[in-house]
């Protein structure tokens, strides 16, 4: 089975750049279409029936914020954030937003990107397991947070 998506990939690192193009090049099943280098040229999706793949450098991601009204405006978008090691709360935020998942830079050589591509297209979401436990501390934290403001109010 060929899966197939438009692919978006937003990163200026020419080595991160290289790592996923080699990524999807050893990926027989999937058939990429179009692969832009811009945030520009992920702006321009049209409302259509066809998967477009992001893969994005965080850094060059607008905010949480702008971030979720683009996929709430563009549901067959699939965004997968690339980050540094040290980034939970930032990634949450951006999973919050409405991204599918996400790998860290040091993991753009291993096999975790071709599982988390493969995830997504198959709607699933995807939590790089080396920041998976990281990312847990940091939601347990907050809904810990939220339980004593709540014993102090009431």
């Amino acid at each position: 089975m060929t899966l197939s998506a438009a692919v978006i990939i937003l990163a200026t690192d020419e080595r991160v750049q290289q790592a996923i193009l080699h990524t999807f090049e050893e990926m027989e099943m999937i058939s990429t279409h179009t692969i832009g280098l811009d945030f520009e040229k992920a702006k321009q999706v049209q409302k259509s029936d066809q998967t477009y793949l992001c893969l994005a450098e965080m850094r060059l991601l607008p905010p949480p914020a702008q971030v979720a009204l683009w996929l709430s405006s563009y549901p067959q978008i699939k965004l997968l954030v690339l980050h540094p090691r040290l980034a939970e709360d930032e990634v949450l935020a951006y999973l919050q937003a409405g991204a599918m998942g996400h790998v860290t830079f040091e993991e753009l050589d291993s096999n975790q990107v071709k599982l988390a591509i493969r995830a997504l297209l198959n709607g699933e979401a995807f939590l790089s397991p080396s920041m998976a436990g990281r990312i847990l501390n940091v939601i347990t934290k907050g809904l810990s947070n939220l339980e004593s403001e709540e014993e102090v109010h009431d």
